[in-house]
């Protein structure tokens, strides 16, 4: 596995898992990778995607 570039200010991004809260329930988790210099989050992407 290659290390992720964060294409928005060019530092490692790292592995993330974020679950948000809307309206009291936990919504759907989502998997991917998180920049740490600047919050971008980048999803994985979703095979299924149509």
């Amino acid at each position: 596995m290659s290390r992720l570039i964060c294409p928005k200010c060019g530092s490692k991004m790292v592995s993330a898992y974020i679950q948000k809260r809307i309206d009291g329930k936990l919504s759907t988790p989502k998997i991917g990778h998180y920049c740490q210099a600047c919050t971008y989050f980048e999803p994985l992407k979703d095979d299924e995607s149509s």
